[in-house]
């Protein structure tokens, strides 16, 4: 797997600090690690997050891919650009960044609001 940069608001700077000091000294540099201290592979995680959905009640698929495809279409939303978008997810090719952002019209509406051609000229 490639490595790339993964950007993090203070918050989440915060509570992983937080974190790491209940978790205490372990013998692994992971960061997700079982009861036992023991690395998670990635069917631990999944599994503990389907568990976790259930527990909150959510009625959709709970999943980390979900939440990358939910933080993709909250970033173009908020007005991220495709491109930066592509390069943070670690796409190489723009249409794989397509796929994983559905957009409907009433975000189209709100774009067209935000970032319309006319918007700002005095006809």
């Amino acid at each position: 797997m490639d490595e790339r940069t993964v950007y993090l608001f203070e918050t989440t700077k915060g509570q992983l600090s937080r974190y790491i000091k209940i978790r205490g000294d372990v013998e692994t540099t992971k960061l997700s690690i079982s009861q036992d201290n023991k690395e998670l592979n990635r069917q631990s995680i999944q599994t503990r997050l389907t568990k976790y959905g259930k527990e909150a009640m959510i009625n959709k698929r709970v999943s980390p891919h979900t939440f990358r495809h939910t933080m993709a279409k909250r970033m173009i939303v908020s007005g991220v650009d495709a491109f930066s978008l592509m390069h943070l997810l670690g796409h190489i090719d723009i249409t794989v960044t397509k796929r994983y952002v559905n957009i409907w019209g009433q975000d189209l509406e709100q774009k067209h609001k935000l970032h319309g051609a006319l918007r700002g000229l005095k006809i």
